[in-house]
């Protein structure tokens, strides 16, 4: 299971997990590149909440879809990066090299998915990927 992996050992700060997984049907694909796909996106949920938080997992099965959905309380991003998120080298994090979420755009897409990142409301944000 990839949260375990996204334990970060020099982090003292609280970060819960909340599940809502459904069974779904499997996704056929590289199981090293859509590992590193959710590692990169739950690692960013992460990174956002340097005092601590809670990052929410859901899988469901949308019509022919395996939808997966990443949510955390961190502050959101700024609001002038949100369209360029896929981008290259576009990054909110000071210590980021802006390559994360373009890699994770490419593996996805790789397997015929799809990726956004979406603003609920004020501050909460949401990453959906989603294969057929």
């Amino acid at each position: 299971m990839a949260i375990p992996m996204c334990w970060k050992p020099h982090s003292k700060t609280a970060i819960s997990f909340a599940a809502d997984l459904d069974d779904v049907p499997d996704i056929y694909g590289n199981a090293g590149e859509l590992t590193q796909a959710f590692l990169n996106l739950t690692s960013n949920s992460m990174d956002a909440m340097p005092t601590g938080g809670t990052v929410s997992i859901h899988l469901k099965q949308q019509d022919d879809r395996v939808c997966v959905r990443l949510r955390d309380t961190g502050p959101g991003i700024a609001g002038e990066l949100v369209e360029r998120v896929f981008e290259p080298f576009v990054s909110g994090k000071t210590d980021g090299s802006g390559l994360g979420l373009c890699i994770c755009q490419r593996i996805i897409e790789s397997h015929a998915g799809t990726v956004e990142v979406t603003r609920i409301r004020q501050k909460v944000w949401k990453s959906r990927f989603a294969f057929p």
